[in-house]
């Protein structure tokens, strides 16, 4: 990855943007992505359903395997397919699509393929060279740990023309009279505008060196262990089911779990209230569960909590 490919936006949200924006669909053209995607990720494409006519196709994750996902995005694909975006990994269950073998697919088929990676960046090593997409956008203030309102987005060398730029500032590149035509730099800082917080982009950098300090393997697997041990023992409470994937390799650092008779808001309040445990409710798609982030400040005496705590709430609701 060069430094001409990226550019600082606000979280992976506004790269998502960005990139909807840009590509300047046409009425009909089609865009794939699937049914859990978070609102950043889902909206922008929405929006363009509304401005241009562009036509929306989802698919539901599948749980069972890599090719599982990979088929129901094929099964989508028609001359008209334009864009397929994926969330590297799913903000609800936690499953981690084969992003490698979707590139793939989306190249053989002439289509732009994009990731929001809000919930992979700093969870798991990324090599944006080997992935081989055409844009991803991530956020700094979620597996980072970096400030809010702090962002990355990566657009592939050769592609940065493709991207129109649909908010411009002054650096964006050089307009020597006027009226006259913007030389745009040769770089995706073009889609940069407006004046940043330097304070914040210093956080992000701290958040970064910090992780790389640790090390990006080692963050992955101690927190991937976790979710792992949760993920076994909690299976075995009787009325919770476990929503994340069992391969190894559809998973990291998050476990999502539904109670049978209590919503997501129920056992989300239950746990924090009784227990001191903060998960995050996980709405979307009409799912009621709870998922359970465990990264490197967190710990195994935590993720016992985490199970007595839920082996409680069995009893409690």
């Amino acid at each position: 990855m060069k430094s001409a490919e990226v550019c600082f936006t606000r979280n992976a949200t506004e790269g998502n943007s960005v990139i909807a924006a840009g590509l300047m669909l046409q009425p009909g053209d089609e865009v794939i992505f699937e049914s859990h995607a978070h609102p950043g990720g889902s909206f922008p494409w929405a929006n363009q359903a509304t401005l241009r006519g562009v036509q929306v196709k989802l698919f539901d994750p599948d749980a069972a395997s890599p090719e599982a996902n990979l088929a129901r995005i094929r099964a989508l694909i028609t001359p008209r397919t334009k864009v397929i975006q994926v969330s590297h990994i799913t903000c609800t269950t936690g499953l981690v699509f084969p992003v490698r073998a979707i590139a793939d697919l989306a190249q053989a088929h002439g289509i732009w393929f994009h990731i929001d990676g809000a919930q992979s960046v700093g969870m798991i090593p990324v090599n944006l060279d080997a992935i081989g997409c055409d844009s991803y956008a991530f956020s700094g203030h979620k597996w980072i740990g970096g400030p809010h309102e702090t962002g990355v987005l990566y657009i592939r060398q050769s592609k940065l023309e493709s991207v129109a730029v649909t908010g411009i500032g002054a650096h964006a590149g050089e307009l020597t009279h006027l009226p006259g035509e913007i030389k745009l730099a040769p770089a995706a800082s073009r889609h940069e505008y407006g004046t940043r917080n330097a304070g914040l982009i210093a956080g992000l950098a701290e958040a970064i060196r910090l992780q790389e300090a640790i090390g990006r393997d080692r963050i992955a697997a101690y927190g991937k262990g976790m979710a792992t041990h949760l993920l076994e023992e909690l299976t075995k409470i009787p009325d919770v089911t476990v929503l994340t994937p069992r391969p190894a390799e559809m998973r990291g650092s998050m476990t999502t779990i539904t109670h049978a008779r209590a919503g997501a808001g129920k056992l989300f309040n239950y746990l924090w209230k009784e227990h001191s445990l903060r998960c995050r409710p996980v709405t979307e798609q009409g799912l009621q569960a709870v998922r359970i982030s465990t990264h490197v400040f967190n710990s195994p005496a935590e993720c016992e909590r985490v199970i007595a705590g839920v082996r409680a709430a069995t009893r409690a609701l």
